[in-house]
């Protein structure tokens, strides 16, 4: 039986994901830990799938890499493809652009293990600049919304108080809360291709598992980092970004407020087009 499997879903990831898949040919003191890695294509129209086979001809024989295919293009419709392809307990989500710390695997089990309540929980996230490009004056207050987690060295539980929800990215989900709580068709189907339109998708998830009875926290042993091209650390990018959150947060704010209520306004492209 898998203890624990690391799912990466990647639409046109074939230039990113060698620097996360070599990190985690690279992961350290696994044993005797029963582990698995997962890729999600999320119909990519680059060489993927191809890089993926090319892996799979050198990979580590403690930790089967494995491949399956989402034609729906949108993050949260690859994630729960995932859920469908996985027996293991314990889900690691990384991205194609999330190199993580060579002890990530074995950090995210453990806390899962020492913590019985936890139905999700999230990594500290560190921004890997290209040479030469640095973050504009103030980028600290944006950060997060370009998924850069620090909140400290200390673990915690994130409460409604606190406003704020780990990043998808570098989370870690107990599949049995996924199962119970959250729903087949999301209302956020997160960022699709290379839009951000319907960016929120993992608000609305650990929303659902909190919402259920389960503590979400956040856990700063596990690290990885965060690839930040210079593009996106453009004026235009971040407009856009800030922007299409903004208008995700009605929807989210709407389902905090009405949990379990009607969600007929929420429509599979994730963008709301009315409301009553």
């Amino acid at each position: 039986m898998v203890d624990f499997t690391v799912t990466i879903c990647t639409y046109n990831g074939a230039n990113q994901l060698p620097q996360v898949l070599d990190r985690l040919l690279a992961q350290q003191h696994t044993d005797p830990l029963s582990w698995d890695v997962l890729i999600v294509d999320n119909h990519s129209t680059d060489s993927t799938a191809a890089l993926v086979r090319r892996y799979q001809a050198q990979w580590r024989q403690d930790a089967p890499l494995r491949y399956c295919l989402e034609p729906r293009q949108g993050l949260a419709y690859a994630r729960r493809r995932a859920i469908a392809h996985i027996t293991a307990p314990w889900i690691g989500f990384l991205d194609d652009d999330n190199p993580p710390a060579v002890d990530w695997v074995r950090q995210a089990y453990d806390f899962g293990q020492a913590h019985p309540q936890a139905g999700a929980y999230g990594s500290e996230i560190q921004p890997l600049y290209e040479p030469g490009v640095n973050p504009p004056c103030g980028f600290e207050r944006i950060a997060p919304l370009l998924a850069i987690i620090q909140r400290g060295p200390e673990p915690f539980i994130y409460t409604h108080q606190r406003g704020v929800l780990p990043a998808g990215a570098g989370m870690v989900i107990r599949r049995a809360a996924w199962l119970a709580h959250v729903p087949e068709q999301p209302c956020m189907v997160g960022v699709k291709g290379r839009s951000l339109v319907a960016k929120g998708e993992d608000v609305e998830t650990l929303g659902y598992i909190r919402d259920g009875g389960w503590q979400v926290w956040h856990n700063p042993a596990m690290k990885i980092g965060h690839t930040l091209p210079a593009h996106r650390l453009q004026a235009s990018y971040l407009i856009n970004l800030c922007r299409s959150v903004g208008l995700n947060r009605f929807p989210l704010r709407w389902y905090a407020i009405a949990p379990g209520k009607d969600r007929s306004w929420c429509w599979p492209t994730g963008s709301v087009t009315c409301c009553g």
